[in-house]
């Protein structure tokens, strides 16, 4: 249910007066959730950026965004522009959260002289504070991945939003967990084949040549050798079962966890570089983040500009903001230094196949 006061108050007050810094999800969850008529940015040269990304955020709604340019650090200049926005919109409200304590406080002095409602979103404890009455209530939930990532000055260029695969191969995936570690050479060995596209092959685990034969996903050819029957199949082979197995345990989880938008294969760019989140899903005005892999670390467990660890460590400060949560889930066990990495990046690291399920409900209820 959306939060009782902070719609009555966008129904009697149609201008949100917000203070811009790098963070714009304490200013644009309540816009998203209520739809003011107008949005009033103030916002300093560094946070200027802040303006576009906001209107891309509220872009599918009609809130009307205007941008006002104020000093950080000169509080009789912002109490000045705070006086002119209500001169011709008397009817305003305040989001005090963010910019930096000179605007804050010029800004809440200037409101609470002219008695209008002064609100503070509190995203670590998920609640809004109303400063004027002493009242606070839940945060709402509105927010879409797109959204999200408009927040940080990213688009969606391709999103593959559920998979549909044979029951085969599903079947193959619960083999691949449930024998992982007697298995674990022979699919490396598979791993390399596919992604070096390798046409005929052959393959040292019989057991795991008969299960890849049953699913359909390689045919037997002449002297023990076999080919793959797709490039579907080579892509699912080359990782994309992992990426399933995982983001089929998240549809279990929907049932006790209220995840939202949860998505696999997102190709994502900021204009400049574009990159691929394996899968990703919001959950309490938070984006997670899951990098999926099924490779073997050197055994130093180094890490370069190409390591996966290195990629989501990067990644999610940059899409996901300082209130975003990555995990790292390998098939196979990794060795201390790259679980090190992980700890030292705030990065959860899973390298049990057969326990993720259990991993993850930890990692989404912390």
């Amino acid at each position: 249910m959306s939060p009782t006061e902070l719609n009555q108050l966008f129904k009697t007050y149609d201008t949100y007066v917000c203070l811009l810094s790098d963070h714009l999800l304490p200013n644009v969850i309540p816009a998203v959730q209520t739809k003011p008529q107008r949005a009033i940015l103030l916002y300093t040269p560094r946070s200027k950026d802040g303006v576009d990304r906001f209107k891309d955020v509220v872009a599918s709604t009609s809130v009307e965004v205007l941008g006002k340019q104020v000093n950080p650090y000169q509080y009789a200049q912002t109490q000045a522009i705070c006086e002119e926005i209500l001169g011709e919109f008397p009817s305003a409200m305040l989001n005090v959260t963010a910019g930096t304590k000179i605007m804050a406080l010029a800004a809440f002095d200037t409101f609470r002289q002219h008695r209008l409602p002064i609100l503070y979103v509190d995203t670590d404890n998920q609640r809004i504070q109303y400063l004027h009455s002493g009242k606070s209530e839940s945060l709402g939930d509105p927010l879409t991945v797109k959204q999200y990532l408009a927040c940080y000055g990213y688009t969606m260029q391709t999103i593959n939003h559920q998979y549909n695969l044979p029951q085969s191969w599903r079947n193959l995936e619960e083999l691949l967990v449930t024998k992982s570690k007697p298995l674990h050479k022979a699919l490396s060995q598979l791993n390399w084949i596919a992604a070096h596209q390798q046409k005929r092959f052959s393959l040292t685990s019989p057991e795991l040549a008969d299960a890849l034969l049953k699913a359909g996903l390689i045919e037997a050819k002449h002297n023990a050798s076999y080919q793959f029957t797709s490039e579907d199949a080579v892509q699912f082979i080359n990782g994309g079962w992992f990426e399933h197995y995982i983001y089929s345990l998240l549809r279990q989880i929907q049932t006790q966890y209220p995840i939202k938008n949860l998505m696999a294969n997102i190709k994502i760019t900021n204009g400049h570089v574009s990159n691929e989140l394996d899968i990703v899903f919001l959950y309490k005005n938070k984006l997670y983040i899951i990098e999926c892999k099924t490779r073997h670390f050197t055994e130093s467990g180094a890490v370069d500009s190409t390591s996966p660890i290195y990629k989501i460590d990067s990644l999610s400060k940059q899409v996901a903001g300082i209130k975003g949560k990555s995990m790292f889930a390998s098939y196979y066990p990794l060795t201390d230094a790259p679980k090190k990495r992980c700890r030292n990046n705030g990065i959860v690291c899973s390298d049990q196949p057969s326990q993720l399920l259990k991993h993850l409900r930890q990692w989404i209820g912390s």
